[in-house]
């Protein structure tokens, strides 16, 4: 929840500072969204080992709890879109079918690791236009930014399976091989950072945000290294740990930088 929480305010405040009410009329929403996205993650019985959905249901773990959670968490989810703005009501609509057919796309598509990020990549895109309540290029170039340091992040767990598993059982390890499947998340990346480069100079970002910036191309230097140590199972797990603090990071650059400019 703080990933999404986080990539959510990076939207928000990514061109400056807010009202409160606009502030928790959005993290009420961030709330209900996720809940819509587990419910109906359950109800088809996506098996994820990230996200413990089982935590939620703990006392009924029938599938018309779950489908009451998700109809409910998605009404309030539209409502409280309609008391942001008008931008953000008509398009809690699209919000709420990418949340409901996400699991569907993890299911049935073959481009997973962009898949996986899609809900992670529209909490920007909703900021933005929480806070703005006008379209922009903007929220669209950190949507594409999170998608592809995503996927990134999807092919580099995959070697690692692959690591373990010795059967290049999965589809981008199979076809390519370890070494290109590390090459294209490296390509990844990299395109990630640009755009977060662009969005940087298109808000006329501040010190702050390029120091955090730094810190995140830190981190995934650490990362590549990390998929070439011999520890497999050690290696992982710093992967995963670090990676969670990409985006608080980021936020918290723009933060200073908009309060402390």
């Amino acid at each position: 929840m703080i990933l999404i929480i986080s990539l959510g305010y990076i939207g928000l405040f990514f061109t400056g500072r807010v009202d409160y009410e606009v502030w928790i009329l959005f993290t009420l929403a961030l709330f209900c969204a996720r809940i819509v996205h587990l419910s109906f993650k359950f109800l088809l019985k996506d098996k994820d080992k990230i996200l413990s959905i089982n935590d939620i249901f703990i006392n009924d773990k029938k599938k018309s709890a779950a489908f009451f959670y998700g109809v409910i968490s998605s009404a309030l989810f539209i409502f409280l879109s309609f008391l942001i703005n008008e931008l953000c009501y008509f398009t809690s609509i699209i919000s709420v079918i990418i949340l409901i057919g996400f699991p569907l796309l993890r299911r049935y598509t073959s481009l997973l690791w962009f898949n996986t990020g899609l809900f992670e990549a529209i909490c920007p895109i909703g900021g933005f236009f929480a806070a703005n309540n006008r379209f922009e290029l903007m929220p669209f170039v950190l949507f594409a930014s999170v998608i592809l340091w995503t996927a990134g992040i999807q092919i580099s767990g995959s070697i690692y399976e692959n690591r373990n598993n010795k059967n290049n059982s999965n589809y981008l390890i199979g076809r390519f091989g370890a070494g290109r499947a590390q090459f294209i998340s490296v390509i990844l990346f990299i395109f990630s950072v640009c755009l977060l480069i662009l969005a940087g100079f298109s808000a006329d970002r501040g010190l702050a945000y390029w120091i955090s910036l730094v810190c995140l191309v830190i981190i995934f230097i650490r990362q590549e290294v990390l998929l070439r140590s011999k520890d497999v199972e050690t290696a992982k797990t710093e992967f995963v740990q670090i990676n969670n603090f990409t985006a608080p990071l980021l936020l918290i650059g723009i933060l200073i930088d908009i309060f402390y400019r």
